[in-house]
């Protein structure tokens, strides 16, 4: 039918990078065919893609209403509502889904990652048992099976199945970067990529709301005291760069004072968030260093709010942030503080903390002058204090 016809071109499309006729595709599959679970399904994986979170549950929804025992619809939508956050949802659909097909690995590893994220810590681990039980070859069931042991402290037991992982899918980045938690191999110089984009993009809901109220999180509003220390009152219309934008909880500071407000981040949903501001003139979905370099020389601020905590060298976001900058061009970033290495240190928590030293000699090795470094509370942690210092620096 010309409803399939539409439905497989989509999905030729998605999986060629092309979203946007993708779209279309499945739009004219479901105008043909309103009852059409498999396109609903479809659509709300390419929907869910490209950061339209709430539309794709809808899709999701509608394909299990029209075929509620199909257990792949199903599936989709519980990683559907995993991704967007809503854990308790998740596993009602996850349950549904072994009831379903009591043997199907995924449902009980998504119900192990569910229960993960919900700090169900126990239940993971027997969920996460099953899964690998009934798919032992599942890297990912082995890795947040790993995750749930780690979280209960029993280390030796999520180092041997991070080191199963590995052996099942050498390029886990995640399970590779636990292992260097936990000390059980050298630690890399950042966050895996795909670590970073993974964790916020399930923030991405639930983000701004944890971080502020909950964490008692104040960089945004530190940098921008230490901004208008360092401009004059003629200095207002600068062109500013938010490294690690994540969902603009900077731009409605700096708005104000901003010729053009750049902003950049690895996660398309926090990106979407950020978006949602309407306070940015240009938001890219990249690692730092690119937008750095295609703006050279065209910048005036340069800002990074909790972003170096996934980074533990940062030689090459001060080399392209130098590209970056006009003469007296200023770069103010925060760096939780490491007071046990003479680096950075990678910590438990999956963080880097950078050793004042370092970040000083990087600084003047990159032609900067230290205006400041100050000690202070990022944020809360556990109920703690996370320490750390405010940088800020000028070209000379």
């Amino acid at each position: 039918s010309y409803a399939e016809a539409a439905n497989n071109l989509a999905t030729l499309l998605r999986m060629n990078g092309d979203g946007e006729q993708a779209l279309v595709f499945y739009q004219q599959a479901l105008a043909l065919k309103p009852d059409y679970a498999e396109a609903y399904s479809n659509f709300g994986a390419l929907l869910q893609e490209v950061g339209r979170v709430g539309d794709a549950l809808q899709s999701y929804r509608r394909a299990v209403e029209l075929q509620p025992t199909h257990p792949e619809w199903v599936f989709n939508y519980g990683c559907g509502l995993l991704e967007a956050g809503s854990f308790d949802d998740a596993q009602a659909v996850f349950h549904q889904l072994i009831q379903l097909a009591p043997q199907d690995a995924r449902a009980w590893d998504g119900l192990c990652n569910a229960q993960l994220h919900q700090k169900q810590f126990e239940s993971a681990i027997t969920n996460g048992h099953k899964a690998i039980e009934f798919d032992p070859t599942n890297a990912d069931a082995w890795f947040h099976l790993g995750v749930a042991y780690q979280s209960i402290k029993n280390s030796d037991k999520a180092i041997e199945l991070y080191q199963k992982v590995l052996e099942l899918d050498a390029g886990h980045d995640s399970a590779q970067y636990f292992l260097a938690i936990l000390g059980a191999v050298e630690v890399p110089d950042k966050s895996p990529t795909d670590y970073v984009k993974d964790l916020f993009d399930g923030y991405a809901e639930t983000f701004d709301n944890a971080l502020v109220n909950n964490l008692e999180y104040r960089t945004p509003t530190l940098l921008f005291e230490w901004v208008e220390r360092y401009i004059g009152e003629t200095e207002k219309n600068l062109d500013i760069m938010d490294l690690g934008c994540g969902t603009g909880l900077i731009g409605p500071l700096f708005r104000n004072i901003a010729a053009r407000l750049l902003g950049v981040d690895l996660s398309p949903k926090m990106v979407e968030k950020a978006r949602e501001r309407n306070v940015y003139d240009e938001l890219f979905v990249d690692d730092l260093v690119p937008p750095l370099q295609d703006n050279k020389g065209a910048l005036d601020l340069v800002l990074a709010a909790d972003v170096f905590v996934y980074l533990g060298d940062l030689d090459d976001v001060f080399a392209a942030t130098v590209e970056s900058l006009r003469a007296e061009g200023l770069f103010l970033f925060s760096t939780e503080k490491s007071e046990s290495s003479d680096r950075y240190e990678l910590r438990e928590s999956g963080r880097y903390a950078h050793a004042v030293p370092y970040v000083e000699s990087l600084a003047k090795s990159h032609g900067f002058s230290v205006l400041s470094n100050d000690d202070v509370v990022l944020r809360k942690d556990g109920g703690r204090d996370i320490n750390g210092s405010i940088y800020a620096l000028r070209l000379n």
